[in-house]
């Protein structure tokens, strides 16, 4: 039985809880059936772009909704002569949001708000649950993706489909 966050039921009290829960929670559970040819379906490349869009759009309007606490100049230079410290600070925070966000909510669900709206899941290769380390793993390899410009992201064109963070943290997107 997989029990996803977005359906997970809370009791408070056992009392409380449905008759057929209680029933079913004392059967003893059957043994996990290995994972078949559909289930390990590599995610399309069109989901896994509008998943990632759907969740960088998030840290976009999150930066942007702070940026008038920052005292913005008309020289560019300027700013950030005068500004640093407080630039650095707001880079730092974006920074740190974001790899709780990511990192969060693939160890713990294995997708993101994106990967839940376009239904792609990040796993390990062979189909296991990603754990923190490789999560880790992927986090800064997909910000080295995103330094670059995108080029992380070619790989995944390439056979297979992984990108770059793919590869180095050993994991993949599936529907």
């Amino acid at each position: 039985m997989t029990v996803r966050f977005d359906e997970m039921e809370l009791f408070k009290d056992p009392a409380e809880e449905p008759a057929t829960a209680r029933a079913n929670a004392t059967r003893e559970e059957p043994a996990p059936k290995a994972a078949t040819a559909h289930e390990l379906a590599p995610a399309p490349r069109w989901r896994r772009s509008l998943a990632f869009a759907t969740d960088a759009s998030l840290f976009l309007a999150l930066a942007l909704a702070m940026s008038p606490l920052l005292n913005l100049r008309v020289d560019v230079t300027e700013t950030v002569r005068a500004e640093w410290p407080a630039l650095l600070a707001f880079v730092g925070f974006i920074t740190l949001l974001s790899f709780h966000y990511f990192v969060v909510s693939w160890a713990i669900w294995g997708r993101t708000v994106g990967g839940s709206i376009f239904d792609t899941r990040v796993t390990l290769v062979d189909g296991s649950p990603i754990d923190f380390r490789n999560a880790t793993l992927r986090w800064v390899w997909m910000l080295v993706s995103v330094a670059t410009c995108g080029l992380g992201f070619v790989a995944g064109i390439l056979p297979g489909g992984r990108s770059l963070a793919d590869r180095m943290s050993n994991s993949r997107s599936l529907v």
